[in-house]
């Protein structure tokens, strides 16, 4: 395994974006059935949905800029070794 794709490291973008509207749906749910019946409430909830959609569609325009297609090796990010030992012995 010379080289890795890129798309993998989307593979944390999309976790933490799923994890990020469980948290949005459990808020939501929360604010709308034990929150205080009012307009502050309503606007509240309509600014969090809106501020997590301008931020997961900022973060998916800034990354779909990106070849996705091409590959990287590890072998050009870490140093190799010249035989010696990791430890320095």
């Amino acid at each position: 395994m010379d080289a890795i794709p890129f798309i993998v490291l989307l593979i944390p973008y999309f976790f933490v974006a799923g994890v990020a509207a469980l948290f949005l749906f459990f808020n939501v749910f929360h604010l709308w059935r034990y929150g205080v019946e009012g307009t502050g409430t309503t606007l509240l909830i309509i600014m969090y949905v809106c501020l997590f959609a301008v931020t997961l569609g900022g973060t998916w325009l800034a990354l779909s800029g990106f070849v996705w297609g091409d590959t990287f090796s590890l072998t050009n990010l870490l140093p190799s070794s010249s035989g010696s030992s990791s430890f320095g012995l």
